[in-house]
């Protein structure tokens, strides 16, 4: 290669903060359900979604995507609001890896602090992390 030619698609690893909220259950370890909203939505809305279908006993962690864009005013109903995602088109493969690292590592860390149970997890998805939670549970084990 010489001086003048071009090197495209070249990477460089990034570390980013992906926000979840918690509702512990009654008793400790609890049975963890983890709610992924759909597209545009977000982790509070998906916790009140969730609320509504655990029982009190179950812990839930809301994990919000972490893929972030402007919802316009005519489609948020109101001012500029933020929606969240899980995919992307471009490199795919890449936005599925951190969703299965980021749940991975969310119920090694709420059964490190006893909050959950790790013989009784569950996963419960909208729209588009149904398809990414079907490809989690079904995942080649190392």
């Amino acid at each position: 290669m010489n001086d003048n030619e071009q090197q495209t698609d070249r990477t460089l690893e990034a570390r980013v903060k992906l926000y979840y909220d918690l509702r512990p259950g009654a008793t400790a370890p609890a049975p963890l359900l983890i709610a992924l909203h759909g597209y545009g939505a977000n982790k509070r809305q998906m916790m009140r979604e969730a609320q509504l279908l655990a029982p009190e006993r179950f812990a839930i962690a809301s994990l919000q995507g972490f893929h972030q864009h402007i919802k316009e005013p005519w489609v948020a109903g109101g001012p500029l609001r933020f929606g969240f995602g899980w995919l992307t088109n471009f490199h795919s493969e890449e936005s599925v890896a951190v969703h299965h690292r980021a749940l991975i590592d969310l119920i090694e860390i709420l059964t490190a602090e006893g909050v959950a149970d790790p013989a009784r997890v569950f996963l419960l998805g909208f729209s588009q992390s149904c398809a990414l939670n079907y490809r989690f549970a079904n995942r080649e084990l190392p």
